[in-house]
């Protein structure tokens, strides 16, 4: 099993789905 860097495409979420991710902890951060 290779890591995340060894292929263009890494196995677990995208670079877009972390993006996504974290705007959306930044969001409900501003929620609180």
């Amino acid at each position: 099993m290779g890591c995340c860097c060894c292929k263009g495409e890494p196995p677990g979420p995208t670079p877009e789905e972390l993006a996504n991710f974290e705007a959306e902890k930044e969001e409900r951060r501003k929620e609180k």
